[in-house]
C-alpha cells in the first residue's frame, strides 16, 4: 500500500512469517518520515490484507494478537559518540543497532549484550569500579571490532536514499549493496523525521472499513495486546496540547492506539490506551516510561 514517489517519503513493506501449523503473523514497517497527515500504519495493515493473496491466506481464520512497536532506523550515522559512561552500557537497539535494509537486530543485540558483558567483567576482574569514568571505555573499541560495526557501516547511506522515493532509492541501495557501501562514496545526510514538511493527498479514503472479520479497528486491536494500563494511571506522554491542525491529525492517524484525538483545537491524550511503541517520539512528542506494570503484555508478538 505504499506509494513510489519522493514526495511522499514512504519506506518500508511488509512480512509474512509461518509460525507453525494454521499460524502466522502479518505486519507492516513503515518509516516514520513520511509527509501525508492521512497515513495510518495500522490502516495499511487493514488495507494490505485486502490484497487477493493475503486475503486467500486469511480466509477462515481468526486474530489471536496484535502488537505495535517502533524500531530505530537512523543506522550507522545515528550512533552515539560514545557507548559507554560511567556505570553504563548501551548494547541492542537501544543506541540504534539496527540493520534497517534487512530488518535485523537481533543478532546485533546478543553480540553488543556479549560485549558489553565482557567489558564490565573485565574492569571487575580488576578490582576497578564500572563507576570510573572511562573505565568501560574497552566496549566501545570492542563493538567497532566487531561484525556489528563492519555490517552498519556498509549500510550506513541505505536508509537515507529512500528519502529520495523507491526508485532512486532501490538503485542507490543496489548500488551499496554491490560494493559494501564503498559506492556512492561519503556519508549521506540525516534528517529528523519530525521537520519532513506534511502533505494531504486524501489517502484515507481508501482505507478498508473495519468488519471485525478480516479488518479492525484500532480499540479491538489494544484489547488484544492484553494492555494492562489503569484508566488513572500518570501521563507517561510529554506532547503541546495545543499544535497546528495538520500535526494533530498526524498524531491521531499515526497512533496505533488511537491514543491521541483533536477536539476543539486541542489534542486530547488517552494515555492508559497506549502500548508504547514510541513512534510519538519521532514526530514531535516524547514517550517516557510508564508506570511500572502497565503497558501491553504481549505473548505472540
Amino acid at each position: 500500500p505504499l506509494r513510489a514517489g519522493a514526495k511522499y517519503r514512504e519506506f518500508g513493506g511488509s512480512f509474512i512469517y509461518p509460525m507453525g501449523d494454521e499460524l502466522l503473523t502479518l505486519g507492516m514497517v513503515v518509516g516514520l518520515d513520511y509527509r501525508d497527515v492521512e497515513l495510518s500504519v495500522h490502516d495499511l495493515l487493514q488495507e494490505l490484507k485486502t490484497h487477493p493473496l493475503v486475503r486467500k491466506l486469511l480466509d477462515g481464520g481468526e486474530r489471536i494478537a496484535w502488537g505495535a512497536k517502533t524500531i530505530p532506523e537512523g543506522g550507522f550515522l545515528s550512533l552515539p559518540k560514545r557507548l559507554h559512561a560511567p556505570g553504563l552500557l548501551l548494547a541492542g537497539d537501544g543506541p540504534g543497532f539496527v540493520n534497517v535494509p534487512a530488518l535485523k537486530g537481533i543478532h546485533y543485540a546478543i553480540e553488543t549484550g556479549a560485549l558489553a558483558a565482557e567489558a564490565a567483567f573485565a574492569v571487575l576482574q580488576r578490582g576497578e569500579a564500572v563507576g570510573r569514568r572511562g573505565a568501560l571505555a574497552s566496549y566501545d573499541e570492542a563493538v567497532k571490532q566487531s561484525f556489528v560495526w563492519r555490517d552498519l557501516e556498509q549500510v550506513r547511506n541505505m536508509r537515507q536514499a529512500f528519502g529520495r522515493g523507491f526508485w532512486l532509492g532501490g538503485a542507490l541501495a543496489g548500488a551499496m549493496t554491490a560494493s559494501r557501501g564503498r559506492f556512492p562514496p561519503g556519508d549521506a545526510r540525516t534528517e529528523p523525521d519530525a521537520e519532513q514538511e506534511l502533505i494531504r493527498t486524501g489517502r484515507a479514503r481508501r482505507y478498508p472499513a473495519p468488519d471485525g472479520k478480516l479488518t479492525f479497528d484500532k480499540l479491538s486491536s489494544v484489547f488484544l495486546s492484553g494492555n494492562k494500563t489503569r484508566d488513572d494511571a500518570p501521563n507517561h506522554l510529554r506532547v503541546q496540547t495545543r499544535v497546528a491542525p495538520e500535526l494533530a491529525e498526524l498524531w491521531a492517524r499515526m497512533c496505533p492506539a488511537q491514543v491521541y484525538e483533536p477536539q476543539d483545537g486541542r489534542v486530547e491524550v488517552t494515555a492508559s490506551n497506549c502500548v508504547q511503541c514510541g513512534a510519538i517520539t519521532a514526530k514531535g512528542g516524547r514517550l517516557t516510561p510508564a508506570e511500572g506494570g502497565s503497558g501491553p503484555e504481549y505473548k505472540l508478538t
